[in-house]
């Protein structure tokens, strides 16, 4: 990304997480928790004091770095795979927004529109593709400014974790893979699962963490804030109380259904782990519950992030979106060497999520089975209530009208294959249909 120094930042309803990177390391980890009606569902609800609070927050912290990659939320973006014909990048510009009209019912001119690379061949080319409001990018832009901060980028945040898993099978040296990666987040628990590294699909479940915490406000008539530190903190064991544990029940049974959803419709998946992040990841009791439901071994992301020093990691594996998008996935990147690699799997298997009293038991993964065929791929700004929803995802129109590159065009017209497969780096501050946007080879601006 060009910068030496990079601050992360993702804005959660609930916390606020940063991550400060210096020359590729990570210098520091935070979060703060976010003042009240600020953020509602991920989306910033008023900007200018949100503003003021991220500066207030870097001064606090001791960063005087400005340059920033800002998170895009999960529900201000659309994200799909698409497969077109091969095609110039002035046909491209023309064609990608009618890849999104069955998401977007305004003009598609109010949208930025960004993609990456994956394959092609010499008649196809296979993407994936990103949009997002034009309004959405200006109103970060002007929270930038009111922050005095410069953005290098901005990144959805499922590319944050793809990015992650990316680099960690290249510094491990490891073979591409299935993911399943569960945040547990104040809104909603959400699995992300990621084929051959790949983003594919989310599946959200409401309610997410918080509504442990208003359990704790019914039964101790306490103020939300007080639940939030006696559930994090696990004070009087708050977390193994029989209001709660009765509660941990029914999103274990939803997390095991997408999983098995999920598997019976990816029958050759090589998913053989559930890692885990965010807030709920700390509510030992209700990961014990999930473990007990699935027949998945837990771990930490953390784990995935096995090349940076333990202590860091750990941290950053609370707000790992915030490390990810710093992730320049155009880096060469130097494998582990084997000393590294022997004293990393030295390390203790704290990283599995265990209960001191019923330890979480490593299954091997298997094939589940559900009574129901793989819906339409959704994208992550469509959010399922519960893993059952019957409602498919909008259904992609496969005779949309684009056309081949004329046989008359020259080779380095046509949009040609990155040596990454993620090469998002930023959403281009201008549209593709605009005059003034680089042709290049489908990467973003820095």
């Amino acid at each position: 990304m060009g910068a030496a120094n990079l601050v992360g930042i993702e804005i959660g309803s609930y916390r606020i997480k940063f991550t400060y990177l210096s020359r590729g390391e990570v210098k520091q980890y935070f979060s703060e928790d976010m003042p009240d009606n600020l953020v509602e569902n991920g989306m910033i609800r008023i900007w200018e004091p949100t503003a003021d609070f991220i500066r207030e927050c870097l001064k606090k912290h001791g960063i005087s770095c400005r340059n920033v990659v800002f998170v895009m939320p999960l529900n201000g973006y659309y994200i799909k795979i698409v497969e077109l014909p091969l095609m110039t990048i002035a046909q491209l510009r023309i064609n990608l927004p009618f890849e999104f009209h069955d998401y977007i019912s305004d003009s598609s001119d109010n949208y930025y529109y960004d993609y990456a690379v994956l394959s092609k061949d010499e008649k196809s080319m296979r993407l994936l593709a990103v949009a997002s409001a034009k309004k959405l990018i200006e109103q970060y832009k002007e929270l930038a400014k009111r922050a005095k901060l410069k953005i290098v980028a901005i990144v959805p945040s499922v590319l944050g974790l793809q990015r992650v898993i990316q680099r960690y099978e290249l510094k491990n040296q490891k073979e591409t893979h299935d993911y399943a990666i569960l945040d547990a987040g104040d809104d909603a628990l959400r699995i992300h699962f990621f084929k051959n590294g790949i983003y594919e699909i989310t599946r959200s479940l409401e309610p997410g963490v918080r509504h442990f915490a208003e359990q704790i406000v019914e039964h101790e008539n306490v103020d939300i804030h007080i639940a939030r530190i006696m559930l994090e903190e696990n004070q009087k064991d708050i977390q193994h109380q029989d209001f709660l544990m009765q509660e941990y029940d029914n999103p274990a049974v939803q997390i095991m259904r997408v999983l098995n959803f999920y598997s019976y419709s990816n029958t050759q998946n090589t998913i053989d782990t559930l890692y885990i992040t965010g807030g709920g990841a700390e509510i030992l009791p209700f990961i014990q519950d999930i473990a007990e439901t699935i027949s998945l071994p837990i771990r930490r992301i953390s784990v995935l992030m096995n090349y940076i020093d333990e202590a860091a990691a750990r941290n950053v594996a609370y707000g790992p979106v915030s490390y990810g998008v710093l992730l320049n996935p155009e880096d060469k990147v130097k494998p582990l060497s084997e000393k590294e690699l022997a004293r990393i799997s030295e390390r203790k298997e704290e990283d599995f999520l265990t209960h001191k009293e019923a330890p979480v038991e490593a299954t091997q993964a298997e094939n589940f089975t559900t009574t129901r065929p793989q819906e339409e791929i959704v994208t992550t700004a469509q959010t399922a209530e519960t893993a059952g929803d019957e409602t498919p995802a909008p259904v992609y129109d496969s005779d949309q009208a684009v056309t081949e590159a004329d046989d008359e065009t020259k080779s380095s017209d046509l949009v040609t294959e990155s040596q990454d497969v993620d090469p998002f780096t930023a959403f281009r501050m201008q549209s593709m249909g605009d005059d003034s946007t680089e042709e290049g080879d489908g990467h973003g601006s820095n």
